[in-house]
């Protein structure tokens, strides 16, 4: 997972895509392929995975769609995952201060908000 996100970090994206279809997690790997593919122009096939992965994951999940969005720049589309992730107990939460994916959010009060709501500092 961690060679996964330091390929896509350093914008190795073949190699980030190939890491991420290792993970034994299908939600990882689905969510890897849609940064992945968005990162390498490829807007069809981002799409394509997900929806995939909304289609399979969206009642579990909403942390990594919220994390596709961001990564997207959607900052719109990624706040209202973000807050859905929230009411979900959503485990992955926990990245939210630490996960370089959310740079696009960060400066948005609503991403204030929510880290009100979780009881951490801006």
């Amino acid at each position: 997972m961690a060679l996964a996100q330091l390929d896509l970090f350093e914008g190795r994206f073949p190699e980030a895509l190939v890491e991420f279809k290792k993970h034994s997690d299908e939600t990882y790997q689905q969510m890897g392929e849609a940064i992945v593919e968005y990162s390498l122009g490829h807007e069809k096939k981002s799409q394509q995975a997900r929806e995939s992965l909304i289609a399979t994951h969206a009642g579990s999940s909403a942390y990594d769609f919220a994390d596709v969005y961001a990564w997207r720049g959607e900052k719109d589309k990624a706040l209202p995952w973000f807050d859905r992730a929230y009411m979900q107990h959503d485990d992955n939460l926990t990245d939210i201060k630490i996960d370089s994916s959310l740079s696009s959010v960060r400066g948005d009060p609503r991403y204030g908000e929510l880290l009100k709501k979780l009881k951490l500092p801006q």
